[in-house]
């Protein structure tokens, strides 16, 4: 008997274009046969849900708390970028696939995607290909005993652990934007090491107002690489799980979050007008 979740995310397909059966083509032909390698997840494919407050708890229920994710990179949206990020910062396991004929501005090297043949009939061989990558990617994430704190700054914790948390977030989204390799990126990533120095030097008593104007200060210095970041795919699920989660660990909402996270995608102007009306409303 199943024990463990397996969700599927895809937005391939999911409109009332003519294939909008093709998500679910990918699902049946491809996830379910090779997950029946792996008989104590129960898999399922993630609907999103468009009643209100749907986003809040379908991504804090569904997206972080799966045993297991596969995401369809194809015809990704916005928020699945978010999701996915999130996902990645959690450092739960999660496999990505992709058509083989999605053209990809950057694949970054720590993310393996397993390539699929969409179209009918499949090349000699490939769909025997696809479905071998896949059940070796799923057992390397399944064997990938890291787990991140990520979580962490969604439960009750004290201004002190939050602050470090929060703090190390903000090393690590440093590091991430480095090893982008982007030009004209080494001024912000000395930024943001040294507002999360600072912030770790914040008295006690000033913790609470402190993790807001840092998480602003963060954005702000994102605002500055936004034009050169939405060009790199893979850059946008590493920046939508930073802003997730330091915005959460700043005290702001999981639907402030989604917010400012598409509002980064929908361009420069729309980022720093976002920024502008979450400075606003800050505690």
């Amino acid at each position: 008997m199943a024990e463990k979740d397996c969700r599927f995310i895809t937005n391939r397909g999911m409109s009332d274009s003519p294939s909008s059966a093709a998500g679910e083509i990918v699902y049946e032909t491809l996830v379910l046969p090779v997950m029946a390698h792996f008989p104590e997840f129960a898999t399922h494919l993630f609907e999103y849900d468009i009643e209100p407050g749907s986003i809040a708890d379908d991504f804090m229920g569904t997206v972080l708390e799966a045993d297991l994710v596969i995401a369809d990179m194809t015809d990704l949206s916005y928020s699945g970028y978010f999701q996915l990020g999130v996902r990645h910062n959690s450092g739960r396991p999660m496999v990505l696939i992709a058509d083989e004929a999605l053209m990809l501005s950057s694949e970054p090297a720590n993310f393996r995607i397993v390539r699929y043949p969409y179209e009918t009939p499949a090349p000699s061989g490939e769909e025997k290909r696809a479905t071998s990558e896949l059940i070796e990617a799923i057992k390397d994430a399944l064997a990938d005993e890291r787990r991140s704190s990520g979580l962490s700054l969604l439960k009750r914790q004290s201004p002190k652990q939050t602050r470090a948390q929060l703090a190390s977030r903000l090393y690590e989204a440093a590091e991430a934007i480095r090893l982008l390799r982007l030009n004209s990126t080494s001024d912000a990533v000395l930024e943001l090491e040294s507002i999360a120095k600072d912030l770790e030097e914040v008295p006690e008593d000033k913790i609470a107002p402190a993790l807001q104007e840092t998480a602003i200060k963060f954005l702000k210095i994102l605002s500055r690489l936004a034009d050169q970041l939405a060009t790199v795919r893979g850059a946008r699920m590493l920046i939508s799980g930073v802003i997730s989660v330091v915005l959460g660990g700043a005290g702001f909402s999981a639907i402030t979050a989604f917010g400012i996270s598409l509002a980064f995608w929908e361009g420069k102007e729309a980022f720093l007008k976002a920024i502008e009306f979450l400075s606003k409303r800050k505690k």
